[in-house]
């Protein structure tokens, strides 16, 4: 189950003409994390351009020899570096929580929470591609991650 917000993407499904979907931006992730290339990625339905989605239901299926061992040391070699970036990035949102809390959860629903699950989703974008070197970025780039 996803949540994002798809203010800057066309859409969820894949499409020829751009890889700028959600579809396909999660499709070269698996592809990448996997080694596989490409994973499909089905959904149960589709979002228009700039529509967000509190509760897609996706799934893939990869058929790899990658035990469970060695998907835990995959991720543990991507956050080589990145856990007080990460921490600092996660406490960056408890103003979010406070203000959420006062309106009775309803800001963290709409707003705080597909907020953070696509900050979080762009840093872990950023460490699958490589583009994150340990001790590259400042304070302000790691909250900006998913800006």
């Amino acid at each position: 189950i996803l949540q994002y917000e798809g203010t800057r993407y066309q859409g969820w499904q894949r499409q020829d003409s751009t890889g700028n979907t959600i579809q396909g931006k999660l499709e070269a992730i698996l592809g990448k994390m996997t080694g596989l290339g490409f994973v499909q990625v089905d959904g149960s339905g589709r979002t228009d351009s700039g529509v967000h989605a509190l509760g897609q239901v996706a799934n893939f299926k990869i058929d790899t020899e990658m035990t469970k061992e060695q998907a835990f040391a995959l991720s543990k070699q991507m956050m080589s570096g990145q856990k007080w970036k990460t921490f600092v990035l996660d406490l960056s949102f408890i103003g979010w929580e406070i203000l959420s809390a006062c309106t009775l959860g309803i800001l963290s629903i709409f707003y705080v929470e597909p907020y953070r699950f696509m900050t979080n989703a762009a840093l872990y974008e950023r460490l699958a591609y490589g583009n994150v070197n340990a001790g590259s970025q400042t304070g302000n780039d790691a909250q900006s991650v998913g800006a």
